[in-house]
C-alpha cells in the first residue's frame, strides 16, 4: 500500500496519503462509520451493506463512471463478480455502487517447483492424480503436506481453499446459484437444507480420505503446529505442498524465512479436478475485502467535507489505473487487485506470479461465497456460510476420524444451520 501511495502522490501533486494499519478494525468498524477517524477504509469483515442502508457510506457511482485507463472506465476494468457485489439497492438511499473489492484472490496448493522437478513429479490435473502423487511423495520420505491446526494460531481453514473448489465443481452452476440464494425449493424457510448437503459432504470426504485417513501425509503433527511452524517445514523442504492463499509467498518469506527470499521456486497449482474433462475452479480467497468511504467525515464546513471526499475518491479511482494495478502485483508478489489485467504486461514475472495470473484468467472458473444476500450480511458472513456458526472440522476430523466422519460432519453442519435458521431469517427481516 505504501508503494501505491508513492505512485499516487507522484501523479497527484498537492495530495498526501497517510496509511495507518489498525489491527482491530473489524471490531471497531461499526462505531468508526458513525464517527470516522479516516477518509478511506480498506478491510475484510466490513458489513458495508448495513452501513449503506444506514446512510453511513458515500456512493461511488462517479468513481465507477470515471475514465481511468486508455478509454476504459473504472466500471469497465472492475471484474464482473466485483461489479455485481459492489452495487446494492437500499430502501432509503436507492441503488448505487457503495464499495470497491480489493483483490481477486486465489487459494489452493502452493508447491515447491524445484522439488517437483528434481523428483520428476507431475503437477496433478485430477484428484485421482493427486492421490497417486501423495503416495509417491511419501514413498520418497517427504511429507506431501504441511499445515497448521493449532488453536488461534492455526490455519486449518486454509483447507477450505481446496475443498470449496471440489464442492463448487460438484454443485455445478445451478446448484451453486441455489446455495447462494439461501433458498431451497424456492423458499427461504427451507434454505438450511443447502448446508452440509450431499455435494458438500462428498467434497469434505475427498479431503478426509486424503488427509484425515493418511496421517503420514502431513508433516509432524499439524494439530500441535502454529502457522509459522508449518511455514518452516515448507521452507526447510520437509513438505512438498502447503495449502495457502495468494499472500503465501510474501507471508512465508517475511515469516518463517526471516525476511529472506525463498531458496527455491514456488507456484500455486490449479486445484485438481474431480473429473478429467472438468475446468479448474478457483475459490476467490479474500474477495470480500472492501474499500469504502464514510459519509460522516469530520470537517469545518460542507465545502471542506466535499473536498475531502473528492480526494478520497481520487485515491480509489487511482487503484484502477495501469500503474496501480501493475505496482500492486509487483510489490505484493502474488495478489492481484480486483480488476482486469489483460492490458498489463509484467517484466520477467516470477513463477509464483505467473501461476497466480493463470488462476485468475478466463481459463479457470473463479467463484466466491461472498454474497449480497441479506441473510449472509445481516448475520456476519463467517457465521453463516458455509460452516454454520463458524464450526470448522478439519482439525477435529484429523484428530478423531472415527468420530468426525464426512457423514457426521455434514449432519452437524446442517443441524447447526437448522437450529439457527429462524434467528438468521429474523435478523435479515426475511420471511417464508
Amino acid at each position: 500500500m505504501e508503494d501505491l501511495i508513492d505512485v499516487f502522490e507522484s501523479t497527484h501533486q498537492g495530495l498526501q496519503v497517510e496509511c495507518t494499519p489498525v489491527t482491530n478494525m473489524t471490531s471497531i468498524i461499526g462505531s468508526e462509520m458513525q464517527n470516522p477517524t479516516y477518509d478511506v477504509y480498506i478491510s475484510h469483515g466490513i458489513n458495508w451493506q448495513q452501513y449503506a442502508e444506514a446512510g453511513y457510506l458515500v456512493d461511488m457511482d462517479d468513481v465507477y463512471a470515471s475514465e481511468v485507463s486508455e478509454g476504459k472506465t473504472f466500471e469497465d476494468l472492475v471484474i464482473p463478480e466485483a461489479r455485481s457485489l459492489a452495487k446494492l439497492k437500499t430502501q432509503q438511499h436507492g441503488e448505487h455502487y457503495w464499495k470497491v473489492s480489493l483483490t481477486k484472490g486465489a487459494g489452493g496448493f502452493i508447491y515447491n517447483v524445484d522439488m517437483f522437478e528434481e523428483h520428476g513429479w507431475e503437477v496433478p490435473n485430477t484428484y485421482d492424480e493427486l492421490v497417486k502423487l501423495c503416495a509417491e511423495i511419501s514413498a520418497a520420505g517427504i511429507a506431501p503436506f504441511t499445515w497448521s491446526g493449532s488453536g488461534t494460531n492455526g490455519r486449518d481453514y486454509y483447507w477450505d481453499y481446496v475443498m470449496y473448489s471440489w464442492w463448487r465443481e460438484l454443485e455445478g452452476d445451478a446448484g451453486w446459484e441455489q446455495y447462494l440464494s439461501m433458498k431451497n425449493g424456492g423458499k427461504y424457510a427451507d434454505g438450511w437444507k443447502n448446508f452440509g448437503n450431499e455435494n458438500f459432504k462428498q467434497a469434505f470426504k475427498m479431503w478426509y480420505d486424503l488427509v484425515a485417513l493418511n496421517k503420514n501425509y502431513s508433516y509432524s503433527n499439524p494439530l500441535q503446529m502454529a502457522l509459522n511452524q508449518s511455514q518452516g517445514a515448507f521452507v526447510n523442504k520437509q513438505a512438498a505442498m502447503i495449502p495457502y492463499a495468494q499472500w503465501a509467498k510474501n507471508e512465508i518469506e517475511n515469516g518463517a524465512n526471516s525476511g529472506n527470499d525463498l531458496s527455491f521456486d514456488i507456484a500455486m497449482m490449479p486445484t485438481p479436478t474431480i473429473k478429467a474433462d472438468s475446468p479448474h475452479y478457483n475459490f476467490m480467497v479474500g474477495f470480500g475485502d472492501s474499500i469504502i468511504i464514510p459519509q460522516n467525515i469530520k470537517a469545518a464546513s460542507e465545502n471542506i467535507k466535499n473536498s475531502v471526499i473528492g480526494n478520497a475518491k481520487e485515491f480509489v479511482k487511482f487503484l484502477g489505473t495501469a500503474d496501480a494495478r501493475k505496482t500492486f502485483v509487483e510489490k505484493a508478489d502474488g495478489p492481484f487487485l480486483a480488476f482486469d489485467y489483460s492490458d498489463i504486461t509484467f517484466e520477467n514475472p516470477n513463477t509464483y506470479v505467473q501461476s497466480m495470473q493463470y488462476l485468475m484468467s478466463d481459463e479457470v472458473v473463479s467463484f466466491t461465497t461472498t454474497s449480497n444476500n441479506s441473510i449472509v450480511y445481516a448475520n456476519t458472513d463467517t457465521y453463516v456460510q458455509p460452516w454454520a456458526n463458524n464450526q470448522i472440522y478439519y482439525a477435529s476430523a484429523f484428530d478423531n476420524p472415527e468420530r468426525y466422519t464426512p457423514e457426521a460432519v455434514a449432519q452437524e453442519v446442517q443441524n447447526n444451520a437448522h437450529e439457527n435458521w429462524r434467528g438468521w431469517l429474523r435478523a435479515a427481516n426475511v420471511s417464508d
